[in-house]
C-alpha cells in the first residue's frame, strides 16, 4: 500500500511539472508571434506615403495581405513569412483611402484589416499680383516737323522746241537787204536836186559868159 501511495504521489508531481512546462511553452509561444501589424498613412514633403508594416507572423504557416489605395489593389502578397515591410508614395495634392487586410494563417484571431484616410499634402494657394502694364502712361511728347521743299526726283527734261523751215525762194545775192524802210523818196528828193543844180549850173555859164 505504501509502494502505491508513493506511486501516486510521483505520477501527479510529474503531471504537475508537465502542466506548467505545457503552459509556459503556450505563453513563450503566444510571444513569439504576437502578429504585430502596423499601417500609417502621413505626409512627407509634397507626397502622400502608406507604410505598412507586420511583424512576429508565423512563418510556417501561409499569411496573406493585400493593400488598396482608392478601391485600386496597389499590393498583393499571399504567402509572406514572418514579416512584411512596404512604403509606397502617393501623389500628394489630392486626398487618398486606403485599405489594409492581413488574414493569418494561424488563426483568424491573428487577422488585421484597417482603412486609412489621408488628406492633401499640398495646399494650392492662388496668389493675385499687381498686373504690370507692359505700355506704361507717360506724358505726350510734342514733335515739332519742318516742312521741306519737295524735291523732285524726276530727270527728265522739256523737250526742245523745233522750228519747222517754210519754203521761202532763196534769196537773190544781187539785192539789197530789205531794211524795211521805202527808198523811193530820197530818191525822188535826190533827182530833184541833181536837175536843180545842173539848171543852176547851166545858167551860171550862160552869166559868165555874156
Amino acid at each position: 500500500m505504501s509502494r502505491s501511495r508513493d506511486w501516486l504521489r510521483s505520477a501527479g508531481r510529474a503531471a504537475a511539472v508537465t502542466s506548467l512546462a505545457a503552459a509556459a511553452l503556450a505563453m513563450f509561444a503566444g510571444t513569439a508571434s504576437a502578429h504585430t501589424p502596423k499601417a500609417v498613412a502621413s505626409c512627407e514633403g509634397e507626397k502622400t506615403v502608406l507604410k505598412v508594416d507586420l511583424t512576429a507572423y508565423n512563418g510556417d504557416v501561409k499569411n496573406t495581405v493585400v493593400i488598396t489605395a482608392d478601391d485600386k489593389v496597389v499590393a498583393e502578397n499571399d504567402n509572406f513569412g514572418r514579416e512584411y515591410h512596404s512604403t509606397t508614395k502617393y501623389d500628394g495634392t489630392v486626398a487618398h483611402t486606403f485599405h489594409v487586410k492581413v488574414v493569418a494563417g494561424d488563426g483568424k484571431q491573428y487577422g488585421y484589416e484597417d482603412t486609412l484616410t489621408a488628406r492633401k499634402c499640398v495646399t494650392e494657394t492662388t496668389s493675385t499680383k499687381p498686373t504690370e502694364s507692359t505700355n506704361p502712361t507717360k506724358p505726350p511728347v510734342t514733335t515739332t516737323t519742318t516742312a521741306k521743299p519737295t524735291v523732285s526726283t524726276s530727270t527728265s527734261k522739256p523737250a526742245p522746241t523745233t522750228v519747222a523751215p517754210t519754203n521761202s525762194p532763196a534769196p537773190n545775192p544781187n539785192d539789197l537787204p530789205d531794211t524795211g524802210s521805202n527808198v523811193g523818196i530820197p530818191l525822188a528828193i535826190g533827182g530833184v536836186l541833181v536837175l536843180g543844180g545842173g539848171g543852176a549850173l547851166v545858167a551860171a555859164r550862160r552869166a559868165k559868159k555874156n
